[in-house]
């Protein structure tokens, strides 16, 4: 029995992700410059619509999520 990639469909399904992928990140891209521009609320508006992008582009291609910094340890 074959998995689901090793088909001529998987990899047509494989070929329509990375085509998906490439225009999230081209737009990550391009909202990463508009926001080195920006300033103020319309800076805050551009972040929020990046980070939709991301998550956009983690469904596609999820990523492990890493734990978040919380700054230096009480406990030494």
């Amino acid at each position: 029995m074959s998995g689901p990639l090793d088909t001529e469909a998987g990899t047509e399904l494989f070929a329509s992700h990375e085509a998906d992928f490439k225009l999230v990140q081209a737009d990550i891209t391009q909202k990463l410059d508009q926001i080195n521009e920006l300033h103020g609320e319309p800076r805050k508006a551009a972040i929020r619509a990046l980070e939709r992008v991301v998550d956009e582009a983690d469904e596609i291609v999820p990523l492990p999520h890493l734990p978040t910094f919380s700054g230096p340890s009480a406990a030494s």
